[in-house]
């Protein structure tokens, strides 16, 4: 027999890390105060630990990160309004008003454009809008 198989196995016990003894048990309360809007670094400081302590866990514990989820501006900005923008669009307002009046960087609002087929198919639509404005203007004009 090799030296291995004759030694008897032990359970080394379980150490409970300042993770699973002050945070596990506080998990239900971070999504709340997400949702009341609590900064990172006053979840930092309800928690009693460091900002940087706070990154360190989120990075770790994917269960922690999770809690720590904030919505997009894409579930508070812009599909909420999605109407609302495409009225913009039938007033003629441009983009960059839009972004503005949502509250929202134009990059972000690209990138919206790619990730989200909806608006995309709004956007598109909305090009199309004062091309028709025109169309009815030259035909009224034209039939007098």
């Amino acid at each position: 027999m090799s030296k291995n198989n004759d030694k008897p196995k032990r359970n080394k016990p379980k150490i409970l890390t300042k993770y699973n003894q002050f945070f596990v048990p506080r998990l239900r309360d971070v999504p709340v105060w997400v949702r009341e809007g609590a900064t990172d670094e006053e979840i930092a400081k309800r928690l009693n630990i460091h900002i940087w302590t706070l990154g360190d866990y989120r990075r770790k514990h994917s269960k922690f990160a999770e809690a720590l989820e904030r919505p997009t501006k894409w579930e508070t900005h812009v599909y909420p309004r999605l109407a609302e923008i495409q009225k913009w669009f039938e007033e003629g307002v441009n983009a960059e008003d839009i972004i503005r009046k949502l509250d929202i960087g134009k990059t972000t609002w690209y990138e919206y454009i790619d990730k989200h087929p909806m608006l995309a198919e709004l956007v598109k639509w909305s090009r199309s809008v004062p091309i028709s404005h025109v169309e009815n203007s030259l035909l009224k004009a034209a039939t007098g």
